[in-house]
């Protein structure tokens, strides 16, 4: 019985503060969990170079400039 009672409080306290900040989160459209990413990175980076490669090639990828159109055209 004491037990379901101190999962419950957990419970209760992990929904009270993880609630409004997934409010929040939606608000400022911000995408969740980026401490978790950042340690999924890390356990890439070690256990799978490549997969890290590839993750590095993409967001480089996604930063990158695109050119609108030639240097003539000016």
């Amino acid at each position: 019985m004491e037990l379901v009672v101190i999962l419950g409080s957990i419970l209760l306290i992990a929904l009270a503060v993880g609630l409004p900040t997934m409010r929040r989160n939606k608000k400022a459209k911000k995408r969740p969990g980026g401490t978790m990413s950042s340690a999924m990175f890390a356990m890439n980076e070690i256990f799978a170079p490549s997969a890290h490669n590839s993750t590095l090639i993409i967001e480089e990828q996604k930063r990158a400039v695109k050119q609108t159109g030639s240097p003539d055209d000016l």
